[in-house]
């Protein structure tokens, strides 16, 4: 799975990534919900093929700079969270966007970034 460092903002990515066609987005707090995502989704091999496939991963904190740049760009409240959006970079647009207030398990994301 290619991870960026947390200290990448998204505009340095968006023009790092010109050519690929999509960005998968996650943004997190330290709800439990979150840890389960990492545990269980993102540390998933067939979910790490997926996203080593077809997007590039990043990953932030709500509180975070970048995270909070976001948060405020794309009008994501924290009771939203853990988010997951699949950004098109270079429109800056959404593709696919699922907050997990709700639990989520491997088996519902490869339906999701299809």
């Amino acid at each position: 799975m290619v991870t960026l460092s947390p200290l990448t903002s998204l505009t340095s990515l968006t023009s790092l990534t010109r050519a690929l066609t999509r960005i998968l987005v996650n943004i997190q707090n330290e709800d439990f919900e979150c840890h389960k995502l990492n545990r269980d989704v993102w540390k998933d091999e067939i979910i790490q093929q997926i996203v080593q496939c077809y997007f590039l991963f990043w990953q932030q904190r709500f509180n975070s700079e970048y995270g909070e740049q976001f948060c405020h760009m794309y009008k994501i409240k924290e009771t939203e969270l853990p988010y997951i959006a699949i950004i098109d970079p270079r429109t800056g647009t959404h593709s696919l966007t699922h907050s997990l207030t709700h639990s989520l398990t491997h088996s519902h994301l490869p339906v999701s970034l299809r």
